[in-house]
């Protein structure tokens, strides 16, 4: 049991829950122009865990301590080399002035469906092209 967003008790089925957003998400971004070849992504349960931040920028979900100290990060599915993270995140700190813009929280079931999309998105356009962010 959890409380809504609206703060009215509710049974969450997890990850069934997760799944069906995950895959309503996808059907909404083939209408609006993404590939048709994205309806093969899977929602993976064990990928994600609230706690994380989504960087924008990079398009990496970054691990990081209540000191917002970076303890590790990922680019899609891949986990960025430690000797990676010391340059795309200088001091190996998430920057508080940035949270909100760049950095975003996820803390909520509801966004785990979305950061999963997001990842699996990353994924897909990784092997499509020759990103300079692309993690060998």
């Amino acid at each position: 049991f959890g409380f809504d967003m609206d703060y009215t008790l509710v049974e969450y089925l997890s990850p069934e829950y997760e799944e069906l957003a995950f895959s309503l998400i996808i059907e909404q971004l083939v209408e609006i122009g993404y590939p048709k070849s994205i309806c093969n992504l899977k929602f993976d349960p064990q990928y994600l865990i609230r706690g994380l931040f989504l960087d924008t920028h990079f398009g990496n979900f970054v691990k990081a301590d209540s000191d917002y100290r970076i303890g590790l990060a990922v680019h899609g599915k891949t986990q960025i080399p430690k000797k990676d993270l010391v340059h795309l995140y200088p001091g190996l700190r998430v920057p508080k002035t940035d949270l909100g813009t760049r950095y975003f929280l996820l803390n909520t079931k509801f966004s785990l469906s979305q950061a999963s999309v997001y990842g699996a998105i990353i994924d897909f356009l990784e092997q499509q092209s020759e990103s300079p962010f692309k993690i060998n």
